[in-house]
């Protein structure tokens, strides 16, 4: 499965995109690096410096990726 996870350099999204990755899951890790730290998101994943507010970025993203669900 592909999930998009926002937030992913942030505590709670670097333990949910750890879990979901030894889980066998592709994960696109997108934030902006505000309060997260990118040390944290885990290597496995494919990293997006930006904010998911940011509507072209996230167009980019679902049409390049086949996206199965969104965190």
């Amino acid at each position: 499965m592909n999930i998009l996870i926002t937030g992913a350099a942030g505590y709670v999204g670097s333990v949910v995109a750890e879990e979901a990755v030894r889980s066998g899951h592709r994960i696109l890790a997108l934030d902006d690096l505000s309060l997260g730290h990118r040390l944290a998101v885990p290597e496995e994943a494919i990293f997006i410096e930006g904010n998911f507010g940011d509507r072209d970025l996230l167009d980019g993203l679902f049409r390049k990726h086949r996206v199965d669900a969104v965190m």
